[in-house]
């Protein structure tokens, strides 16, 4: 039941403070409008001059105060769930197709499940059956998110790795043509990962692979390498995978590059 008062609470906030904004803008337009319309027709002398450009600067000081009001009132958790809710509404119309790391997409939260086409494991040598059901939505963009596994299933061979994404890609192009492509770079592993053995110090060479991939496939390659090099601090305990925290960045560069 408080959950419940909360959730009311905080909705009639945002309404209130919506319906503020918009009586603040409105107002704010009818004294610009006025303003120019003394100007262009030369009645204003300069008394009524001042006062209209004092009633626009205290809406402007106004509207401010308001959203500041809005964000000191606010806790975390609501500004993450409106977040939250902005991402659903942007990715309305889109399909993420992954590994394990992707899947935290909808893991945490952040994305709707129907949206996300991701399992723990996922390859490109093994995830055909997902990215059909992708294509099968008919979206209008499409990200991929492969490699981080692949490092190891192809034991380090960039070609075998690119022939099969390229074969991956191709296939949901054929069944969605429509579809906008986008194609995400292997997230950096971090340093401990990298000289704990395997393949993961391929990663660099692969994400250069995956990028002439795309140049050849006209496709845009995404770069978040830098992610994880300015924020070490969001690598989970293995060194591979990522907390909650890395997912609002990495989605904000999708948003940007397909320009939803």
């Amino acid at each position: 039941m408080r959950n419940k008062e909360n959730n009311k609470n905080s909705g009639r906030k945002y309404i209130i403070l919506s319906l503020a904004l918009f009586c603040i803008a409105a107002l704010l337009t009818l004294g610009i409008m006025k303003l120019n319309d003394t100007e262009a027709k030369g009645r204003a002398d300069t008394e009524q001059r001042y006062i209209l450009n004092e009633t626009i600067n205290d809406s402007l000081d106004l509207t401010a105060a308001v959203i500041r009001n809005m964000y000191e009132q606010t806790d975390s958790g609501d500004l993450a769930h409106l977040r939250k809710s902005q991402y659903s509404i942007l990715f309305d119309d889109c399909a993420v197709m992954g590994d394990s790391i992707a899947s935290g997409l909808s893991g945490y939260g952040y994305l709707p499940e129907d949206k996300v086409f991701c399992e723990v494991g996922g390859s490109v040598m093994k995830n055909d059956d997902k990215v059909a059901q992708a294509a099968a939505a008919r979206p209008k963009t499409a990200f991929f998110s492969f490699g981080m596994n692949d490092l190891g299933m192809y034991s380090g061979n960039t070609s075998m790795f690119i022939e099969k994404y390229t074969s991956l890609i191709d296939s949901f192009m054929k069944d969605s043509p429509e579809t906008a492509i986008y194609v995400n770079s292997i997230s950096k592993p971090s340093d401990e990962k990298i000289s704990s053995g395997g393949y993961f110090y391929k990663w660099e060479e692969y994400n250069e692979a995956i990028k002439d991939m795309c140049k050849s496939l006209n496709i845009e390659y995404i770069d978040n390498t830098s992610i994880l090099y300015d924020n070490p601090n969001l690598y989970a305990g293995d060194g591979v995978h990522v907390t909650s925290a890395y997912y609002p960045i990495w989605i904000e560069r999708m948003i940007k590059a397909a320009d939803l």
